[in-house]
């Protein structure tokens, strides 16, 4: 009798470490999930998208000129928080805020005052941030190639990021239970 108990308990244990190593990827979701502030429950995602500059990138402005640079998201106008160039915040009248979708138009008389080089454009909704680079070219400068440097800050991950070590030896600790258990079964038979 004592041995069939604790071949119940391998049993229980051994379906434990099964379920476990079954769970722990849905768990793993469950911790990466971002849920809405207004659901009681925590049970939708939010699936805010991240905005992108769909164009402007790597423009090139001229010192002197009358223009300034346009850049446009493929987010709405209404959903702006702030203009940000070279990292630091910028007033609103440096630059103007039009269309649907939101677009950015960067004055001339602002873009006079920077160094000449690459610049680093952020626009900052409340979906998260766009980014795009542009050129300050002084007068007397020789143009050089240019970029098309747009990129998303909060773009989603598309790679599998869990730990597939873990997962590895979880089914090799599994896989050794249950080999330990079909011996161990076999024995008890023998033995009765």
């Amino acid at each position: 009798m004592r041995e069939h108990s604790q071949s119940r308990i391998i049993i229980s244990l051994l379906l434990g470490l099964i379920l476990l190593a079954l769970c722990l990827p849905v768990c793993a979701f469950a911790e990466d999930a971002e849920f809405s502030d207004g659901d009681e429950a925590g049970i939708s995602l939010v699936t805010a998208v991240p905005p992108n500059i769909t164009s402007g990138g790597g423009a090139e402005y001229r010192d002197g000129s009358t223009e300034g640079l346009t850049f446009k998201t493929d987010d709405a106008k209404d959903n702006l928080l702030r203009v940000l160039v070279d990292g630091k915040v910028i007033s609103s009248d440096k630059y103007t805020v039009s269309g649907e979708p939101l677009t950015i138009t960067l004055h001339a008389d602002y873009l006079n005052t920077l160094s000449e080089g690459e610049h680093t454009i952020e626009i900052v909704t409340t979906n998260g941030s766009a980014f795009a680079t542009f050129i300050v070219r002084k007068e007397n400068t020789q143009p050089q190639e240019k970029q098309d440097s747009v990129r998303s800050s909060t773009s989603p991950a598309t790679g599998d990021e869990s730990n597939v070590g873990v997962y590895a030896a979880l089914m090799m600790i599994s896989l050794a239970a249950i080999f330990v258990l079909f011996i161990f079964m076999r024995k008890t038979k023998r033995r009765l």
